[in-house]
């Protein structure tokens, strides 16, 4: 089969520019909502032990940390794909360069798919919870509505 070179329009152009300007802004939003999050998660860690047990059923605060720096990490992958994408298009459409058109695309694939199989485990962990409450409510012999 033979390649050819990918040119892309003035129009495609800037559509992939408008998309890298978005995608650096969610990027930077993202960023500092991770900022927030590891702050929330350090305040959780640390006066946690000032909190009584009994408030949370007994439960260490220390593990709803270890929880909240869990989301955090999740919430890295898909900021430095935002991140990677944003940039490979604007340099895409600055040089004009395929290489870099197929960044763009390869790093926004990430990001979708990376969001699509969080989507889907969450969905997953709420049918399983949904569930686990309707076996906990009939063994404890509660009434259903």
């Amino acid at each position: 089969m033979e390649e050819k070179d990918l040119q892309l329009l003035e129009e495609s152009k800037l559509y992939v520019s408008s998309m890298g300007k978005w995608m650096k802004f969610f990027a930077v939003l993202m960023t500092i909502a991770l900022v927030f999050m590891a702050l929330g998660c350090i305040g959780i860690v640390s006066f946690g032990s000032h909190i009584p047990m009994e408030v949370f059923g007994g439960l260490s605060l220390k593990w709803f940390g270890f929880l909240y720096l869990i989301m955090i990490i999740l919430y890295v992958f898909p900021t430095l794909y935002l991140y990677r994408s944003s940039a490979a298009a604007q340099l895409a459409v600055e040089a004009n360069d395929n290489e870099q058109v197929v960044e763009f695309l390869k790093n926004n694939k990430s990001f979708w798919k990376f969001c699509g199989i969080l989507t889907i485990v969450m969905l997953c962990t709420y049918v399983v919870a949904i569930i686990g409450i309707i076996i906990a409510a009939i063994a404890m012999g509660m009434p259903m509505m």
